[in-house]
């Protein structure tokens, strides 16, 4: 993977914000980065703050906004997406989540994170396919994972693959 470098003034701004927040004043952390945006500073990593922090603040649509933006920019950065697909799914915009954690995304994922919210966001899309492939590829790495065994039946029988949902 791409290592970024960025610039020492959103470098500043980033840390600026982060200890604002940090202290509970998201709305100047907020106003920090807005700040660092529009004077230039790196457009993708001051997005990916901006957005969390915007949805930290409560302000979802600010959040998606600017998450889509650094998603666009970065595709494969798997915090961006992880965050820009939990924002949308908490809206119910479940399709648009799954679009952004993509199959080649989720198994880009060593830890598995990105699988199991796949599968969770696919079965709440009401894709079981797409559900079952990704939680199945969780049990096939950790066989131990109950709650993704438990998972993975419910998406079998919401398939209506009954027998696979009873077992094992």
């Amino acid at each position: 993977s791409a290592v970024s470098v960025i610039d020492d003034k959103t470098v500043a701004a980033i840390r600026q914000a982060i200890a604002a927040a940090s202290a509970g004043r998201i709305g100047e952390a907020v106003s920090i980065g807005e700040r660092a945006l529009a004077s230039g500073g790196d457009a993708i990593a001051l997005n990916a703050m901006l957005g969390t922090l915007q949805l930290r603040s409560g302000n979802s649509d600010a959040g998606i906004r600017h998450l889509r933006i650094a998603n666009r920019a970065r595709p494969t950065d798997a915090v961006i997406a992880t965050n820009l697909a939990n924002a949308l799914a908490q809206q119910g915009d479940y399709a648009s989540a799954l679009e952004i954690l993509s199959e080649e995304l989720a198994r880009s994922d060593s830890t598995l994170q990105l699988q199991r919210l796949r599968g969770f966001i696919a079965q709440s899309a009401e894709d079981y396919p797409a559900s079952v492939s990704s939680y199945q590829q969780v049990v096939d790495a950790q066989p131990d994972d109950w709650e993704t065994w438990n998972n993975l039946g419910n998406a079998n029988r919401q398939m209506g693959n009954f027998e696979a949902g009873a077992r094992r």
